[in-house]
């Protein structure tokens, strides 16, 4: 059976499901009978609705997600890949080989 414990932390977002392969759920977790396709793509921050101690539904909290990631840093740019470089001072190279030939000659 998947579960999730029953209470988000601190930041508002639940934890990711798990597995139990026991009969009973340990206390303060919830069976999931419902589709998890919010949890991953809102990194946990849902709502759940929860019957009979399970979790029925899950809808995206999207007040919380986007409040969340108002707090994480910007993404840092990438420089130039291994290939970029190599490239660029192969045509160096080539440039000097060509400016010496042109000078001995």
């Amino acid at each position: 059976m998947k579960l999730i414990y029953g209470t988000p932390g601190p930041s508002g977002a639940y934890p990711p499901v798990t597995s139990w392969d026991k009969a009973e759920p340990p206390s303060g977790w919830l069976e999931v009978c419902c589709d998890t396709t919010p949890m991953s793509e809102h990194n946990g921050f849902v709502t759940l609705t929860v019957e009979d101690g399970k979790a029925t539904s899950m809808s995206p909290n999207l007040e919380a997600w986007e409040a969340w990631k108002a707090f994480l840093p910007p993404e840092a740019e990438s420089g130039p890949t291994a290939e970029d470089v190599t490239l660029e001072l192969l045509a160096e190279h080539e440039e000097r080989l060509c400016m010496l030939e042109l000078t001995a000659g």
